[in-house]
């Protein structure tokens, strides 16, 4: 009887061999697109211990992880590079002796099954594109965990995830990253104004979903990554309101919003507005806000029976009334010039200061 899984691992270990001098030139869109992410990792995790380190990285191919992160650790410090196929650690080695890192490098054939350490204890391990290879991830995880130190990270990169689709923060977060890189002019100026950027792909099998930042340019055009607790608030307050506006799941709900306004700009807090009201595909659709901002009262976007004010009388209690209960508001009137000299009230009795 065929053992499947030996199968498997065997056929994957000769298409790795087969593919070891060519592989960073057909997968590119890895290199690239995940380089800068392990240096930030590496600069955040690496360097955190005063005593020598271990780290293990699980299915090294041409030296990916090691390339991009070994310049952050000490002369005592060791990689343990391991892969299934021995060209692939070949052309690692090659590649990283080109770098002369000052760490220490060993380079362990792995069997596919069994993860071979030589009785070393480490503190970190990495994979990148490697856990979606791996046929039993019961034994695979037991594994790890015998052989790393308490206290020790694993750090997993382009990995394929089944839960995308059953969690909601990543989905609305995909619909963000679709919505601003629709060919609709608003939400590509919008984007391309706050450098945002979800760092989302698409690939054969599903979404590899990993983090929202933003991307500024510096004077030499070179691309800068934000945090997002980097950013500034009124940035961080649009990402919180595109899934709301965007969703297509939103079709036929009624949507409340409190202080719409807050921490935007004017121009963008009436473009969302402008944008939800023209892609409105089910009659059903209401969206409720309060705001502050006087620059959305404009009979262009809202009707006047959609227009109310709320206003405080002496004791504290608040009042709500239409715009529907004024006489003489034409539909070409200027309500925004109106309300702010008080013809409709509902503004701040601020008294003497």
């Amino acid at each position: 009887m065929i053992d499947k899984q030996r199968l498997a691992l065997r056929i994957n270990e000769i298409f790795h061999d087969i593919e070891g001098k060519e592989y960073q030139k057909k997968h590119d869109d890895i290199f690239s697109g995940e380089a800068l992410r392990w240096k930030e990792s590496a600069k955040k995790y690496f360097q955190d211990y005063k005593t020598p380190i271990t780290i293990l990285d699980i299915g090294t191919g041409t030296g990916f992880i090691p390339l991009n992160t070994a310049e952050y650790l000490s002369e005592n410090d060791t990689f343990l590079c391991s892969d299934i196929s021995q060209e692939m650690l070949d052309v690692a080695s090659k590649n990283i002796i080109k770098e002369n890192f000052i760490c220490q490098f060993k380079f362990l054939k792995s069997d596919g099954n069994e993860i071979n350490v030589n009785n070393n204890k480490v503190l970190i391990i990495t994979m990148n594109s490697v856990v979606h290879h791996i046929p039993n991830l019961s034994h695979f995880f037991t594994q790890l965990n015998d052989i790393i130190l308490p206290g020790g990270r694993i750090i997993i990169g382009h990995e394929p995830n089944k839960l995308f689709y059953t969690t909601k923060s990543l989905i609305n977060r995909y619909l963000l990253f679709h919505t601003f890189s629709s060919p609709k002019k608003l939400t590509t100026t919008i984007a391309r104004k706050t450098g945002l950027s979800l760092l989302i792909k698409k690939i054969p099998k599903g979404l590899v979903a990993e983090r929202i930042v933003t991307i500024h340019h510096d004077q030499e055009k070179k691309e800068v990554v934000f945090e997002l607790n980097e950013e500034s608030a009124g940035t961080r307050r649009l990402i919180d309101l595109a899934p709301v506006f965007f969703d297509p799941e939103n079709d036929g709900r009624t949507i409340i919003i409190d202080e719409m306004d807050r921490s935007l700009h004017p121009t963008i807090t009436r473009l969302l507005h402008k944008a939800h009201y023209e892609d409105l595909s089910n009659e059903n659709n209401q969206l409720i806000i309060a705001t502050h901002e006087h620059y959305l009262l404009s009979q262009d976007y809202f009707r006047r029976d959609e227009i109310w004010f709320v206003e405080k009388d002496r004791t504290g209690n608040s009042e709500l009334f239409s715009l529907t209960e004024f006489d003489g508001v034409r539909f070409d009137k200027d309500i925004q010039k109106d309300y702010l000299i008080g013809r409709y009230g509902a503004v701040p009795n601020i008294g003497t200061v």
